[in-house]
């Protein structure tokens, strides 16, 4: 083929002409200009003043703007992310309403593309897969983009930031991975998550870089430090953990409401005495609706979690397992992208998964897990392999579709998150993946190393 002579002349990387015209480069121009025709709708619905739900950039500028006047934003108004978010919006939210949601949504839409494009690479490295299966992966993928975009919030930027390190991992450069990493921590803690499975995988630059970047980031946070001072920054990281990280770290407590399907919310609404539907006359928390099915104790139910929780790091251990170096080479130098891809993946669904808060729009970390169970659906050499990738697709979208206000009456639709049609669809998707992994564990013990789930093209140091 054409373009795969192209890569090959150029040692694995193709102009940015190439890409453009190669069917991957079509398919994503195709998806620009739709999330940008989309934009329309979304200026729409942010000029609209009698609306209070308009953006979430919008609701929050105010807040990040009374940084500058010394107000501690996480606990007054529960902001959700660590000091280091609300610098880095903060030159964002000094410009004018409209202008600043409009241009948080076309950067986040070259973010969104860029998330695509890394997802397509990774797993299809040699540009092999045809243009139907790019477009599938792409289409799978942007219903929580949209959402996403629409909202205003910060998840596609943060989901950028962690495939930006795992780019970085991937082509080499582990150090400056690990420094885009501790970034992507600090702005949100899920992608921690990451760590554990780096240290598994004795990836000690990456874990190095992480030290640096959380230093510069986070604690004691000499980046916004800079900005806010040291003690300024001190005080909102304070208040930001005691409001967000330590209700439900240390004491235990879970959001149960319908809207929640990370597995702790799930697990809380249907197994106990939780309410999965709530309301604030007068500021005052009340429960409306509950639907659990049994009544177990918190603790119980937390046990629960955290058995789930050890199943998932046995998983890993078993099926991401370190590789020795050969002949003074490094792991990254010896492994190939769609294995890394479908490692990623796991921890990916994972932090989805076991986030004590996981809405819908926070779905935008599929787009790699989507692009691995795809390709591998198509490329698998095991039968087995490509049926169940296939079947996982139908239920996880069946999930997804289910919890949908578009498709159906918004009581249904609420009912399906009820019960975690989000949470099935992420079950199921980790199920496949560990498929996928399995599988090139044995494609490897066959045949000495040399088969993986797709052509094997390997890593460029």
């Amino acid at each position: 083929m054409a373009g795969n002579e192209k890569v090959l002349r150029r040692g694995g990387f193709m102009t940015l002409r190439d890409q453009f015209m190669s069917s991957r480069g079509m398919v994503l121009l195709v998806t620009a200009l739709f999330l940008l025709a989309l934009g329309a709708q979304y200026l729409i619905k942010i000029s609209d003043q009698r609306r209070t739900n308009r953006s979430a950039i919008q609701r929050w500028q105010p807040q990040i703007l009374g940084l500058e006047q010394g107000e501690d934003i996480s606990k007054t108004y529960q902001y959700p992310n660590p000091p280091i978010m609300s610098v880095l919006l903060l030159p964002l939210v000094r410009l004018p309403a409209m202008s600043m949601a409009t241009i948080w949504y076309c950067a986040k839409v070259v973010m969104a593309i860029l998330v695509l494009s890394w997802s397509l690479r990774l797993v299809d490295p040699a540009r092999k897969l045809p243009w139907w299966v790019t477009a599938i992966i792409v289409l799978f993928s942007i219903r929580p983009i949209v959402g996403d975009l629409q909202h205003g919030n910060v998840n596609l930027f943060v989901f950028f930031v962690v495939m930006s390190a795992l780019m970085f991992v991937a082509t080499g450069r582990s150090i400056l991975g690990g420094v885009t990493m501790a970034l992507a921590v600090s702005c949100k803690v899920t992608p921690l998550l990451f760590i554990p499975y780096f240290v598994w995988k004795r990836e000690w630059k990456f874990l190095g870089g992480w030290v640096v970047g959380m230093a510069l980031f986070l604690w004691p946070g000499i980046v916004p430090s800079m900005v806010l001072g040291y003690a300024e920054n001190q005080r909102n990281l304070y208040s930001w953990y005691h409001e967000m990280v330590h209700p439900f770290v240390v004491e235990g407590k879970v959001t149960s409401e319908h809207s929640n399907q990370s597995l702790p919310g799930l697990i809380f609404r249907l197994g106990t005495e939780s309410p999965s539907f709530v309301s604030y006359p007068e500021g005052v928390f009340t429960p409306d609706e509950f639907h659990h099915v049994v009544s177990l104790s918190p603790r119980v139910a937390k046990l629960i979690v955290q058995g789930v929780m050890l199943a998932f790091a046995g998983v890993v251990v078993w099926l991401c397992r370190p590789v020795q170096p050969q002949t003074g080479r490094r792991l990254i130098e010896t492994a190939t992208w769609p294995i890394l891809a479908a490692e990623w993946s796991f921890i990916l669904i994972g932090m989805l998964l076991f986030s004590e808060r996981t809405w819908k729009h926070h779905a935008v970390t599929l787009a790699l897990p989507w692009a691995v169970i795809i390709s591998a659906a198509y490329n698998s050499v095991f039968p087995f392999t490509r049926r169940f990738c296939i079947g996982a697709t139908f239920i996880a979208m069946a999930g997804m579709w289910i919890t949908s206000t578009g498709l159906l009456d918004d009581r249904t639709a609420k009912l399906g998150q009820v019960y975690g049609g989000y949470t099935v669809a992420f079950l199921i998707m980790g199920c496949a993946v560990v498929v996928i992994l399995r599988e090139a564990m044995l494609a490897k013990r066959v045949t000495g190393g040399n088969k993986t789930i797709l052509p094997p093209t390997p890593i460029a140091a």
